[in-house]
């Protein structure tokens, strides 16, 4: 009877995924190599039939009279730069009076000696020519040849090098990534003029064959953890990734983690500086932003705007946002619920009273109060986000002020339950990267719910099992809250305080750099008209 009831179960849940799911493509399906034909029409349908017969592929075929063979040339139309590929490819050919030997190699001799483009390569299979083409190359056939010639002249449509759209620049460099591979190569290469910077190229997707670039600097970062993050890139099977923010997603071995273990930055001196650490950053094409590998805990609360300013400035700064600003927009609610439900002589008896005062005529105990009053500002903070730019900021204030002002005249919050609110909301976003945002917001809920049953106990002991849990993680091997729990005195001088540069003249240990040293602060000499002098 009982095997019935499993046989009847899974016929009536998993019977339809059975007849809708398809195995995935083997990959040996995409590793057959096939030469290419030698004939232009052959080429021409094998194309046509493998990409489906487009309307952007266009073919062109040339005859020069010089050199007695017809000439093929395809490309999509809108990937490539078609001015170029008249005015270096097309024209050359056609004006030519060069005369080539059959006995050497055709295609060769044309990139050699006719044509005048910056950079080709030589092609034999059908793969690679299918590849080459939706990469945004130009392919070159020759009649009679089973083989051609790729000319790299691709030109995507990409946004112009503009400040970041996610962080905001006070101080420092004020261009951001964008969507293209090459601009942000070369963005990095503008602030590292190093030779041993090495930029790996990979590809990502079953199906959209996105670029990768994997960035380090070979003498200061650890190769093995390089090894592991290209292994992991390796390692994903699926049709495609968007952005880097959907990678560090893939990349996390803990699905319910909601801790961020990677940062993404569109900032290029951010980067560059965590490249100057020993750390990885991964770019993938299309995406306007790097994922920085390892990330810890303290890096959320990190701006590069902390280095170029006093370190004195730079630490009660960074002690606000991640002290006063953390603490108050996870356990600021709590605090409220607790005091509420089990008054104390912490707090003093006027403040005790001022609250029950203010709560007088509220029908709603003081968790469900908390808990509508927090889910009333996600909401508001969501539907700002989601709205028009131009209407986003006004929506946000008049909901806040309507809203809040609403609920108290009809009972439904008390008055110092909308400063609670209030100062959870700007505290929200002290948190210098937004990918550690979500975070914060899902835990104050926490905290409020032990609040609720155990008081200032309840916060202590949901304070202690965030704490362990934050503490068990790890980003390619390095703990999550290294350099705060450090051993090593040189990491603690840039987590909560920051130190003079004299002191920072090494890299932190935690990364296990090979190059540990960043500064000689030793060579710098001080002449009596330096800047402190009186």
């Amino acid at each position: 009877m009982e095997n019935d009831r499993k046989s009847l179960w899974k016929t009536f849940l998993y019977k339809h995924r059975e007849k809708e799911s398809t195995p995935p493509p083997e990959e040996d399906d995409y590793k057959v190599e096939q030469v290419l034909p030698s004939s232009l029409l052959a080429a021409k349908e094998m194309l046509e039939k493998s990409l489906g017969k487009p309307g952007d592929l266009f073919f062109r075929f040339i005859k020069p009279p010089a050199l007695k063979r017809k000439f093929m040339i395809c490309a999509l139309e809108g990937l490539v730069d078609q001015k170029e590929l008249s005015l270096h490819v097309v024209e050359p050919l056609q004006t030519t009076k060069e005369v080539l030997d059959e006995t050497e190699d055709i295609l060769e001799a044309l990139g050699e000696k006719i044509i005048s483009v910056s950079q080709w390569e030589k092609i034999d299979t059908t793969d690679e020519a299918k590849n080459q083409l939706l990469d945004g190359n130009s392919l070159l056939f020759a009649d009679g040849l089973s083989s051609a010639l790729v000319i790299f002249n691709h030109e995507y449509e990409h946004r112009t090098v503009n400040e970041p759209i996610t962080e905001q620049v006070i101080r420092g460099p004020i261009e951001g990534f964008v969507e293209s591979l090459q601009v942000n190569r070369a963005l990095l290469r503008k602030h590292i003029k190093d030779e041993r910077l090495r930029l790996d190229s990979m590809r990502l997707g079953r199906r959209s064959r996105s670029n990768v670039i994997v960035a380090y600097v070979d003498g200061i970062a650890n190769k093995p953890r390089v090894d592991a993050v290209k292994e992991d890139i390796k390692s994903l099977d699926i049709d495609i990734v968007h952005d880097v923010a959907e990678l560090s997603v893939l990349l996390q071995k803990r699905s319910a983690n909601i801790f961020p273990l990677s940062m993404t930055s569109e900032r290029t001196d951010k980067v560059s500086a965590a490249l100057m650490e020993g750390r990885i950053a991964i770019f993938l094409e299309n995406s306007p932003a790097a994922m920085v590998v390892p990330a810890l805990f303290i890096d959320f609360w990190r701006t590069p705007e902390d280095y170029y300013s006093s370190p004195v400035l730079a630490t009660f700064f960074r002690f606000l946002r991640m002290i006063f600003g953390n603490h108050l927009t996870m356990m600021l609610p709590a605090f409220y619920v607790a005091f509420t439900n089990f008054p104390s002589g912490i707090i003093g008896s006027q403040l005790i009273m001022n609250m029950a005062a203010s709560r007088e005529g509220i029908a709603f105990p003081p968790v469900l109060e908390v808990l509508f009053m927090l889910i009333l500002l996600d909401i508001i903070l969501e539907a700002s986000q989601r709205l028009p730019r131009l209407v986003g900021g006004a929506t946000t204030i008049v909901g806040g002020l309507i809203l809040g002002q609403a609920a108290v005249q009809a009972k439904l919050a008390s008055n110092i339950m909308v400063i609670v609110v209030a100062v959870t909301a700007i505290t929200n976003l002290t948190v210098s990267n937004l990918a550690m945002l979500p975070a914060m917001r899902l835990l104050k809920y926490y905290f409020v719910l032990w609040a609720a049953f155990f008081g200032v106990a309840g916060i202590v002991f949901a304070a202690t099992t965030v704490l362990a849990y934050v503490g068990s993680l790890k980003s390619y091997g390095i703990p999550y809250l290294s350099q705060m729990s450090a051993i090593h005195l040189r990491d603690v001088f840039d987590t909560i305080y920051v130190f003079s540069p004299k002191m920072r003249t090494h890299r932190p240990r935690t990364f296990k750099t090979i190059d540990g040293q960043r500064w000689d602060s030793k060579k710098m000499k001080y002449n009596e008209d330096s800047l402190d002098d009186v």
